[in-house]
C-alpha cells in the first residue's frame, strides 16, 4: 500500500495547519487507513514558534504531547511536491504554495474546495466509485466550481475562544471529509508526487 502524504499550508504554521494536521493524523492513527503520512507549513512561518496555545482546548487529550512537540516551518518546495495533497487556508496561501512550487498545481486546494468536493462524493456515493473519484479529482487538479470570496479559513490568532472554535469547526468539517475519502479508497494515490 502507497503512503498518502498530505500537508497543510496556512501562514505562520501555529494554529490552523498544525490543528488540521494534528486532526487528520489523530483520526487516521489505528483506523482503517494507517498510510498517511501528515505534515503541516506556514508560507510566513517563523521557524521553531510553537503553536498557539489556544489550541490546548481545542485537541483532543491524547494529542497535547504532540501538540506541545509541534514547532513552526517554513514552506519549501521539495517538501511540497512530494506531497500528493496540499490543501491551504486562504487562496492567498494557495497562491504563495504555486509561486514556491508550481509542480503541484494539481494538488493543491484551499480547505473550502476539500469540503465541496468531498461533499460531493458523499453526496453521489450511491453513483460514484470513490477510489475512481480520488484519483479522478487530483488528476483533475482544480474543482469544478470558481474560488469563491468564502474560500478562506479566517486566522484566529489573536481572537476569542469562539473565534478558535469557529476555526476549529470549519477544518473539523474538511479532515472527516478526508478521512472518509481516504478510508474508501483501498489503495494509495497514483500519479506523480515523488
Amino acid at each position: 500500500m502507497t503512503t498518502w502524504r498530505i500537508t497543510f499550508v496556512c501562514e505562520g504554521n501555529v494554529c490552523r495547519s498544525p490543528y488540521a494536521a494534528l486532526t487528520l493524523r489523530s483520526r487516521c492513527h489505528g483506523s482503517r487507513h494507517p498510510g498517511v503520512e501528515v505534515s503541516s507549513a506556514g508560507t510566513h512561518a517563523s521557524p521553531g514558534a510553537p503553536a498557539d496555545p489556544m489550541l490546548r482546548a481545542l485537541v483532543r487529550p491524547d494529542d497535547l504531547a504532540a501538540l506541545e512537540r509541534h514547532r513552526a516551518h517554513p514552506i519549501a518546495a521539495d517538501a511540497l511536491r512530494r506531497q500528493h495533497l496540499v490543501v491551504t487556508m486562504t487562496r492567498a496561501q494557495r497562491s504563495a504554495v504555486l509561486d514556491v512550487a508550481p509542480a503541484v498545481l494539481q494538488r493543491v486546494f484551499t480547505v473550502a474546495e476539500v469540503i465541496r468536493m468531498t461533499a460531493r462524493l458523499r453526496d453521489d456515493a450511491s453513483r460514484i466509485d470513490p477510489a475512481l473519484a480520488v484519483h479522478e479529482l487530483l488528476a483533475r487538479g482544480r474543482p469544478e466550481s470558481p474560488a469563491r470570496s468564502d474560500d478562506d479559513v479566517p486566522d484566529p490568532v489573536g481572537g476569542d475562544a469562539e473565534t478558535f472554535r469557529r476555526m476549529a469547526r470549519t477544518l473539523d468539517t474538511a479532515v472527516d471529509g478526508l478521512v472518509l475519502l481516504l478510508r474508501s479508497v483501498p489503495a494509495g494515490p497514483t500519479g506523480a508526487a515523488g
